[in-house]
């Protein structure tokens, strides 16, 4: 048997959901002991397949990559940041409705979709939990 000395942070909030699903404690009392969970399992791996998937462009990323390479240093950054926050609606959607058609293109491009690889599905065909 695998013994494992150390668990994903995940891995221990899933266990200490499953001790407080186990037992309901009175308010303002306190508990302790010793819980053994008994997991069986058929489990299988699919092969990795390609997938059509949304680009991976995040908005922020894209702005940030772009700042940085426009020479923008923190300050300019925070200049712009103020004036666009001292926009009314209005002046904003103008100055978005302003934009080039290469910029709207290029905006348009990360809503599109691209193929990607991605790893096998994995599956339970069986799992039980015995709790003693």
């Amino acid at each position: 048997m695998k013994q494992i000395s150390s668990v994903s942070k995940d891995t221990a909030t899933a266990l200490r959901d499953a001790v407080k699903a186990h037992f309901d404690i009175t308010p303002g009392t306190a508990m302790s002991g010793e819980i053994t969970f008994a997991i069986t399992f058929d489990m299988k791996r699919g092969d990795p397949f390609t997938k059509t998937v949304p680009q991976a462009a995040c908005p922020w990323t894209l702005l940030s990559v772009a700042l940085h390479l426009a020479g923008f240093g923190r300050g300019r950054i925070i200049e712009i940041v103020n004036t666009v926050q001292q926009m009314t609606d209005e002046q904003r959607k103008e100055y978005r409705d302003s934009m080039s058609e290469s910029v709207k293109e290029v905006m348009e491009g990360i809503g599109a979709t691209t193929v990607r690889t991605v790893a096998g599905t994995q599956t339970f065909n069986t799992f039980t939990v015995q709790v003693t």
